[in-house]
């Protein structure tokens, strides 16, 4: 190593140094390039994909709940947000499916696709049956019954004696009164009842003979009660017996004309309708069919003519059909909703499954980044400690060898000055003796002239080295000026990593945020429970009041009783699905929650390693300053050596020209010595 020259230590040196700034650069970028693939081509994609999972599972509780407010209200604003939910869950699942290039993910959600659209058939088919059954009581075989029960309800008023009826009774009312006190008032209410029972009889539906039994008995009973008015009080008890057989008698013919019952088993038979129609219950269906049975019976009984029993008659046999349809729209609602309800456990277990397997992978692959990251980080940190330990071992060494030199070459350089400066005292003595001899002078200054020579050719040797010297300093300096862009593009591109992990930052903070926006939305779902569950209890207190009162009505509440105590389970059923539900949301939103932790986690990791980044940035700039200053200095020293060349130069030629002025006297001694011969 010592018998290199200053060039050569200098290119190895700073060759060395470059060496080991390109391994740090080479070694840190292939690190920052290793982790920021990692983090763009699979944990990007992987939380993407467990992003779009966890939206596909808020879409299908989103659909499931629109199911459950459909079954509630029949509301049919409910049928359109369902499929659109549906809907959109399939686009995303399709979507993703075409973006992922797991063939087990890509399985995983044709399965899931799958059975949304079967869950979504299966919606559609609710609907149907729910339509044909009629959405509210104007709509489907609920309006048709509705429609064909008024028809039947106006043709049983035409054929009904009940007006009539209490026509009767309040003429026999006011009958009683007159018997208690001969008020004027009551004889003109009695009169006036007559009339309107007459007009009654006339406008009624009866044929023409059994309008004339009833007008005729209606005229004897009208003079028997005047007969009892103009009676002498001893009498009146005994012609009051006539009045009552008379009054027997026009009830007797009311009810051979008429179907005294049949408006009540009307109303009992709208009962068990509304029953079945409220709770879905057989024993309510065959109620009414009975009822409506009694209700042919009774008709078929009467007088009324045939024409319009056999209206009447058709009517019922059309209101059997409609609510045999509406049993049959029942029962196909019943199945398909077990059917959906198999659907929807099978496919949210399967979607809860896939959510679970995400997170984990998406979990590993953040522990693996950030094993990577500290790997890196540990790779970058002893890289730079032995580089600068290498480049300071260097450094330390050829400045050291270079300074030598340089000392040597200024000690040489003095010797050689001190040199000519003996040989001009050698001179100057020779001058003063050159009155002594001749020859001696002679000899002298050949002396002389050879060690000028000597020393000239010594101070061209000087000026070589020098020359040299120079032009390895000017090589050194075009290299340490490469190793200083060799370095700055090293910064560049620390840089440009660095701003890559930025952009990961930046991207983990919107993907917390849009995770905490998720649970936000669940907390919302969550509150939105709370609220049907406080409704839910209100109406259960509601039903409670409500079979307290009809309790207390007695008899006539016992109907009205059994209504409350049904309105009362659904609220019971409302409210545990209603748990459910909550139940679902805040599942999810812990689940959501985790997402969120996980993404903090992730955005930890990123800022480490943008910190890291932005450590190696600095040394980066570090080193380049160093080397920049480096270079400054050896040119520097090149412009010191060029200097040091000049003055040897200059040196040499002054040299030369004592040797020329040392021959002239030589040849002025030699003539001289020559003149002292012929002298002497």
């Amino acid at each position: 190593m010592s018998k290199l020259s200053i060039g050569k230590k200098l290119f190895l040196g700073f060759g060395i140094v470059g060496i080991l700034l390109v391994v740090l650069s080479v070694t840190g970028i292939t690190q920052l390039t290793n982790i920021d693939d990692s983090y763009r081509f699979e944990v990007m994609p992987q939380v993407y994909h467990e992003s779009q999972i966890a939206t596909i599972q808020s879409q299908l509780k989103e659909a499931r709940l629109m199911v459950m407010y459909f079954l509630w209200s029949n509301d049919e604003k409910y049928i359109a947000l369902g499929n659109q939910a549906l809907d959109q869950t399939i686009v995303t699942a399709v979507d993703l499916s075409k973006k992922t290039k797991d063939a087990d993910a890509q399985g995983d959600l044709r399965q899931m696709v799958t059975s949304v659209e079967a869950y979504q058939k299966g919606y559609n088919k609710l609907v149907a049956y729910s339509q044909e059954r009629g959405l509210n009581s104007s709509q489907g075989a609920q309006g048709e019954l509705r429609s064909i029960a008024h028809e039947i309800e106006k043709s049983m008023k035409d054929h009904d004696s009940e007006h009539i009826y209490f026509l009767f009774l309040e003429l026999r009312s006011v009958e009683k009164d007159l018997q208690r006190s001969n008020a004027t008032l009551y004889q003109r209410q009695w009169t006036q009842k007559v009339a309107k029972l007459r007009t009654a009889f006339l406008e009624s539906t009866l044929e023409q003979t059994d309008k004339d039994r009833l007008k005729q008995t209606l005229s004897r009973y009208e003079d028997q009660f005047k007969i009892w008015r103009n009676t002498s009080k001893r009498d009146q008890n005994k012609v009051y017996n006539d009045v009552r057989s008379t009054a027997a008698s026009v009830l007797e013919i009311l009810q051979e004309t008429y179907f005294p019952n049949g408006q009540i088993l009307y109303l009992t038979l709208r009962r068990h309708e509304k029953d079945y129609l409220m709770r879905t219950d057989e024993k309510y269906f065959n109620r009414a069919l009975q009822t409506l049975e009694q209700l042919q019976r009774g008709i078929q009984a009467s007088n009324i003519d045939q024409k319009d029993q056999r209206e009447v008659l058709a009517l019922f046999e059309q209101y059997r059909n409609s609510l045999k349809d509406l049993r049959a729209a029942d029962e196909g609602i019943s199945v398909t909703v077990v059917e959906m309800k198999d659907v929807a456990v099978g496919m949210l277990k399967f979607v809860d499954g896939v959510v679970t397997a995400e997170m984990n992978e998406t979990k590993g692959m953040v522990v693996e980044i950030t094993e990577k990251s500290e790997m890196a980080r540990m790779t970058m940190l002893l890289t730079s400690i032995v580089s600068v330990i290498i480049t300071l071992a260097f450094s330390f060494f050829f400045i050291r060898s270079i300074t030598k030199l340089l000392v040597d070459l200024v000690n040489n350089l003095s010797s050689s000055a001190e040199q000519v400066a003996a040989a001009s005292d050698e001179i100057s003595r020779s001058s003063i003796q050159l009155s002594q001899g001749a020859t001696e002078q002679a000899a002298s200054l050949e002396e002389t002239s050879s060690s000028m020579e000597e020393m000239a050719s010594q101070t061209k040797d000087n000026a070589q080295t020098a020359s040299m010297t120079a032009t390895s300093m000017i090589e050194v300096t075009g290299m340490m000026r490469k190793a200083a862009e060799h370095a700055e593009t090293a910064s560049s591109f620390a840089a440009e990593t660095q701003q890559s992990a930025d952009n990961g930052v930046k991207f983990m903070n919107d993907l917390s945020s849009a995770m905490k926006e998720i649970q936000s939305g669940s907390d919302r779902i969550a509150d939105i429970i709370e609220v049907i569950n406080e409704i839910t209890h209100q109406t259960k207190m509601l039903a409670t009041n409500a079979a307290i009162e009809a309790a207390r009505a007695g008899e006539q509440g016992k109907g009205f009783a059994v209504v409350a105590d049904e309105v009362s389970k659904l609220a019971e059923n409302s409210k545990s699905a209603a748990k459910e539900i909550g139940h679902l949301i805040k599942e999810s939103s812990r689940k959501a929650k985790v997402g969120t932790e996980l993404a903090s986690q992730g955005e930890v990791v990123l800022n480490d390693i943008l910190g890291k980044s932005s450590q190696a940035t600095e040394l980066m700039q570090n080193l380049l300053r160093a080397s920049n200053q480096q270079a400054v200095k050896v040119e520097k020293m090149g412009h010191q050596i060029e200097d040091i060349k000049n003055a040897s130069n200059e040196q040499a030629n002054g040299v030369s020209q004592v040797s020329r002025a040392i021959v002239d006297m030589d040849q002025v001694t030699q003539s001289n010595a020559a003149s002292s011969e012929q002298t002497a």
